[in-house]
């Protein structure tokens, strides 16, 4: 089941109505100079350089900066989600492949509404996050056993007290007690089982979506 998603794009236009807010360049105070200073779209009021631009409220997340590619700068613009808050404003239940698409199109839509343009189904994913969760019968910590004889190739171990990971730069798989996140975050957990295990899959780049995921 899907969780969340980054998808990038350098297809893309900002109106002049979008409420971006610009992280400026660095300046060199010693000489002026600007540092990390990109062009990253124009509109009707004028060309914005800087080093990157945002857009964040309680559902998604937009971010434009740019990246060195073999004919020059180039700029992106990416935008994050997760399907499930997306749809049911929390992610205690994950979405299917239909209930995501439906993300997707509400996203575009708030895209839209924000002066901000550009086609997500053509775009590239950049990041997906699957997720299973489990009702268990023992607190978390009773499995860090059973995950430190785990041995994947190429995965380094992270025990975090009620999360325990296996990472690379590319890969992450990820357990953890959903109900101790939620009670950090300050979320009502009384209606829920109070021993939840979460498995997360994170593929954190758009070669290694294609490469495990095929598209």
């Amino acid at each position: 089941m899907i969780d969340s998603l980054k998808i990038d794009t350098t297809d893309f236009r900002i109106g002049s109505d979008a409420p971006m807010q610009l992280k400026p360049s660095r300046i060199l105070t010693s000489t002026g100079e600007k540092i990390r200073d990109y062009p990253l779209w124009k509109n009707d009021r004028g060309e914005f350089r800087g080093e990157a631009a945002f857009y964040n409220d309680d559902v998604f997340g937009v971010t434009v900066d740019s990246h060195l590619k073999a004919y020059g700068q180039v700029a992106t613009l990416k935008v994050s989600f997760s399907a499930p808050k997306v749809l049911r404003g929390g992610n205690y239940q994950t979405a299917d492949e239909e209930e995501t698409a439906k993300a997707v199109r509400r996203i575009q839509k708030n895209l839209k509404d924000l002066d901000i343009h550009c086609n997500l189904k053509e775009s590239q994913l950049a990041r997906v996050h699957l997720c299973k969760r489990e009702e268990v019968s023992e607190p978390f910590r009773s499995y860090t056993p059973l995950f430190r004889n785990l041995h994947p190739s190429r995965l380094k171990p992270r025990d975090w007290g009620t999360t325990y990971s296996f990472r690379n730069t590319r890969f992450e798989a990820e357990f953890y007690d959903k109900i101790a996140e939620m009670r950090y975050q300050k979320l009502a957990v009384e209606a829920l089982p109070q021993l939840v295990m979460t498995c997360e899959m994170k593929f954190e780049k758009s070669q290694k979506v294609v490469e495990s995921l095929g598209f």
